[in-house]
């Protein structure tokens, strides 16, 4: 969840309990085959006519020429797993959204 979703509680439920129901822009999972046969997988972070950045889970990027993009696809699916509120009691869930609204975060 991005910072942008917390101050609304029911796209912030909607996001947890459906993480696909919507995946915002630039969030999007994408898969690129390449001509020698590779497969990449990222959030693409850059492209122009040149090349395409594709920034994976490990936060390094990594730069594809153009020419040698075979195909593009995104993968319709959110990275956050469903399920995630299976098994949290009542009150644990009221703490976890409590939590997730704070803009700042808890010293200790």
């Amino acid at each position: 969840l991005t910072i942008y979703q917390r101050d609304n509680l029911g796209t912030m439920l909607i996001s947890i309990v459906n993480p696909n129901a919507e995946i915002r822009e630039g969030f999007q999972f994408i898969s690129v085959e390449t001509k020698d046969g590779r497969t990449l997988s990222g959030f693409q972070v850059d492209r122009d006519n040149q090349v395409t950045v594709l920034r994976g889970l490990d936060g390094q990027d990594t730069t594809i020429a153009a020419k040698e993009i075979k195909q593009v696809q995104p993968m319709g699916r959110s990275l956050m797993p469903e399920g995630l509120l299976e098994g949290l009691t009542a009150q644990q869930l009221r703490d976890f959204f409590a939590y997730l609204r704070i803009s700042q975060p808890i010293s200790k």
